[in-house]
């Protein structure tokens, strides 16, 4: 796992919460001097501190680790193509369309700390 670029996505996830290192360490009971280890990738995180880390900053995981799981995205596209085969080509590219937005909106979303409306 690429720690340096988890420790950056904390970092801005962090910074974007306008909360501080010593803030952040307290909401998960570990030292702000573990939290800047952490985010300078000289430190990997237990699972149990990566996600509350995540939860305490309101940011879903995968957001957290999209940089170092790039085999992620494309396994989900293959899944989506996949699934999406049996249709017609101007019906598939559409639905694609649809998912991939719709993909793009929760990120959005994640990253400013909000959730979609659910229906």
């Amino acid at each position: 796992m690429n720690t340096k670029a988890v420790g950056e996505r904390i970092q801005i996830a962090r910074e974007e919460q306008r909360m501080t290192q010593l803030e952040l360490a307290k909401k998960i009971g570990c030292t702000s001097q573990h939290i800047s280890a952490i985010e300078r990738g000289a430190k990997t995180p237990t699972l149990e501190t990566f996600v509350a880390i995540a939860a305490a900053l309101r940011v879903p995981t995968d957001v957290l680790l999209q940089d170092v799981l790039p085999d992620w995205w494309e396994t989900w596209e293959q899944e989506i193509d996949r699934v999406l085969a049996p249709l017609l080509p101007h019906a598939r590219a559409y639905m694609k369309k649809q998912i991939m937005d719709y993909h793009q909106m929760e990120e959005t979303c994640a990253r400013l700390g909000q959730r979609l409306p659910q229906r």
